[in-house]
């Protein structure tokens, strides 16, 4: 538990100073419900209840388990930067970008434009530590922004082959970027030139350099 506090020290707690649950304990019931299928605030309620006895293993919860309005009151005004930021502790080895359109996330009378997410995703803790918004539905800006304010180091950042890109700048918030931003090597620009054995680059012949075939050729300059 002392671990878990460590990773939330920076969370601000939002409610006022006569609150009763503690404010550690509540986000460790909601982080332990939301993998068992919690979806809103009532669900973790549900939970707290049901499973009362099994977290007191863990924490106290000297008032008893907290209610629907408790969570509320806890998520509702939390900032959600820091929040995010607690969960990137538990990003080690690989982390994949990707971008995902929300179903039914739009307006009436715009449903080509719904609500476009970058996702960040810590492959072996297997949770997503962050998202990011796409704005007018181009993944780039929020690609770039993710490992800067979760501060991915000494972590592996995948990402489509929409980022490969010679021209993209590494997402960094210092000029030394210390987070690796490995590109797979899916445009041909980023393909490295064939080599010899004996060190000579091999020439690249391309569709417009190619040479005619010996039967085209033929036909070109035989006379009729």
């Amino acid at each position: 538990m002392e671990e878990f506090v460590s990773h939330f020290a920076e969370v601000a707690d939002p409610r006022a100073r006569n609150a009763r649950h503690d404010f550690p304990e509540v986000i460790f019931v909601a982080v332990t419900a939301v993998p068992c299928g919690a979806e809103d605030c009532t669900d973790m309620a549900l939970f707290a209840r049901s499973k009362l006895d099994l977290l007191r293993q863990v924490v106290k919860l000297e008032h008893g388990p907290p209610r629907h309005d408790t969570f509320s009151r806890v998520f509702r005004p939390i900032a959600p930067e820091p929040f995010e930021a607690a969960f990137a502790g538990e990003a080690k080895g690989v982390v994949a970008i990707d971008g995902k359109a929300l179903r039914g996330a739009c307006e009436r009378g715009r449903k080509a434009t719904p609500l476009h997410l970058v996702n960040v995703r810590a492959a072996e803790a297997k949770l997503v530590i962050g998202q990011r918004l796409a704005p007018g539905r181009n993944e780039a800006p929020g690609a770039r922004q993710a490992p800067a304010l979760l501060g991915l180091e000494g972590c592996i950042v995948a990402a489509d082959a929409l980022h490969c890109r010679p021209t993209r700048p590494r997402p960094s918030s210092t000029p030394e970027p210390t987070t690796p931003w490995r590109r797979r090597p899916t445009n041909p620009a980023c393909w490295p030139r064939p080599r010899r054995r004996s060190g000579r680059p091999i020439r690249m012949i391309g569709p417009s350099t190619a040479p005619p075939s010996p039967m085209i050729a033929s036909k070109a300059v035989s006379p009729r």
